[in-house]
């Protein structure tokens, strides 16, 4: 089953707040299992890039891995080390979602409790 929508309103801030740098936007995100992640972010001095990572769906559970960036120059590598720097530090809750880095950065894990009545 494919699932697109369009939440042009979605503010992503709580969830990504401390984990973008300074002055970085998301515009777009799309996540397909088949396809992975791609985030489209506008960052100054380097313009429109494109974060894509793979994918791995477990139940309640994401995992993302194989960080790389498209874009960005000369740049690229750098990007590439400052997502693993901060995938590496982050652990975060948001209700009832929590993501976490593995300490080397090269994985990503977001997991949510089920809803309980």
């Amino acid at each position: 089953m494919n699932l697109d929508v369009s939440l042009q309103d979605l503010d992503l801030g709580p969830l990504v707040r401390g984990f973008l740098p300074s002055g970085v936007v998301i515009e777009s995100v799309r996540l397909a299992p088949d396809a992975g992640l791609v985030v489209g972010l506008r960052a100054p001095m380097v313009g429109a890039v494109a974060l894509h990572a793979a994918v791995d769906v477990r139940p309640q559970e994401l995992l993302f891995r194989d960080f790389r960036v498209e874009g960005g120059g000369i740049l690229r590598g750098l990007l590439v080390g400052e997502v693993r720097k901060r995938v590496a530090d982050l652990d975060s809750r948001f209700g009832p979602v929590r993501a976490w880095g593995e300490s080397d950065g090269e994985r990503l894990h977001v997991s949510w409790s089920p809803q309980t009545s």
